[in-house]
């Protein structure tokens, strides 16, 4: 049965030294609001830079050519290998984890022509397989296919950027042609980048041919600049990487041991240095969190004691007339609760609405972040943090209430 006298003693007592509760509960409300929000901003962070990654097949990795440092069967080091078709087909027949992969043509920045506009654009060479492996989004047409790439077409895709500078306002891009080096070519799609940074821009201002196109029209026979290719799901794209970079090594006679001759970039490796960072990050956040904690259950432990002190005529006086030790400790106890839980429940309110109002702002007024989204908490582990802090301040009000129990009637009323 609910013992109303019981509480409302309980509640009077607290409200009695509100400046002393009010500051032992500011450390608990701190520390439930901190974990809170450090979790939430952590997460706002992971969550940024995970969403930027995966817009791209994670288990992605570039590979290119560079200069060798190390002469080998006679040829001399500084040279540079060129890569080809061949070299395509040669990775692809001997590597069944991959499972796509884009050869890329570069043709540099080019003056491109349409009627009295006109700009100079990053034009290159792609195949269709790209746009499985890189964040590619059409606002118009179509991107890239196979037919395109076979019958060598003089299409191209342009990025939303070009699009703006060589047509006017509302003018429709999709059939009409542009000229690049004398040379005229169809518009079938529109680009929207969504890349961040300079890969970004660098998408909104390219004209993308399918590859053997610009191989033909601008006397490339063959020719490769880099490589784009993903690894299948569930393969270490770290090996399979060096894999195709000891074939590329053979296969234009490098150096085995010259390691620098063929570059790369591997997205997955990457992925889990950031991911190793955030855990570290979470694992921080822990450690200052358990730190406000400690920091409260010290609170309590002396606001529980001063009361205790405070109290003792009274704890002697209640004991003169019959109440049980046990009485007198849970007394104490449920006042150390009583703290306790209202405490964490502030801190928890504060630190999610405080999270919600950050989200808010964010989403209201559109403010563009690409390393930092939807900061939010796990609530299962709000509610681990409450029921420790609970269970921690019910630990902390245990030594002065059998300090409280302990009390001799006849001493505490001699107590001055």
């Amino acid at each position: 049965m609910f013992d109303y006298d019981k509480w409302y003693e309980i509640f009077s007592v607290i409200w009695m030294h509100k400046l002393r509760t009010a500051l032992t509960a500011l450390v608990l409300v701190i520390g439930i609001f901190s974990l809170i929000f450090l979790f939430g901003m952590g997460r706002g962070l992971s969550n940024g830079t995970m969403h930027v990654f995966g817009k791209f097949a994670t288990n992605t990795m570039f590979v290119w050519p560079q200069r060798t440092s190390m002469p080998y069967k006679g040829l001399p080091e500084g040279r540079v290998a060129d890569l080809n078709w061949s070299d395509a087909e040669a990775i692809r027949n001997s590597f069944p984890e991959i499972e796509y992969m884009s050869p890329r043509l570069e043709l540099g920045s080019t003056l491109v022509l349409k009627g009295d506009n006109n700009g100079n654009f990053t034009v290159r060479g792609e195949t269709p397989d790209l746009q499985n492996i890189l964040p590619i989004e059409m606002e118009e047409g179509r991107y890239l296919n196979a037919l395109d790439i076979r019958e060598r077409r003089k299409v191209v895709v342009i990025g939303e950027g070009a699009r703006d500078i060589l047509f006017e306002e509302k003018e429709e891009a999709i059939g009409e042609y542009i000229q690049i080096r004398g040379v005229f070519f169809k518009i079938v799609g529109v680009q929207a980048s969504m890349q961040t940074g300079d890969n970004g821009r660098e998408d909104d201002m390219a004209i993308i041919m399918p590859l053997t196109t610009g191989q033909v029209v601008f006397n490339q026979p063959n020719k490769v600049h880099y490589f784009t290719i993903a690894a299948k799901d569930g393969i270490n794209s770290v090996e399979v990487e060096n894999k195709i970079k000891a074939l590329l090594r053979d296969r234009h006679d490098i150096d085995p041991k010259d390691l620098r001759a063929i570059g790369s970039f591997n997205l997955s490796s990457q992925v889990q240095k950031f991911t190793g960072l955030f855990r570290a990050i979470d694992i921080f956040i822990l450690f200052v969190g358990f730190g406000f904690i400690i920091a409260g259950i010290a609170g309590i432990v002396n606001i529980m004691l001063i009361i205790v002190r405070e109290r003792t005529r009274e704890i002697g006086i209640r004991k003169s007339i019959g109440a049980t030790s046990r009485s007198i400790m849970m007394m104490i106890l449920s006042e150390s609760v009583v703290i306790t839980v209202c405490s964490t429940y502030i801190g928890m309110v504060c630190g999610v609405g405080f999270l919600a109002f950050i989200d808010f702002i964010i989403t209201t007024f559109e403010v563009e972040s690409f390393f930092f989204r939807d900061p939010s908490v796990n609530f299962t582990l709000v509610f681990v943090a409450m029921f420790l802090m609970v269970f921690f301040g019910a630990l902390a009000g245990l030594l002065p209430a059998y300090r409280a129990a302990k009390v001799n009637p006849v001493e505490a009323l001699s107590d001055e």
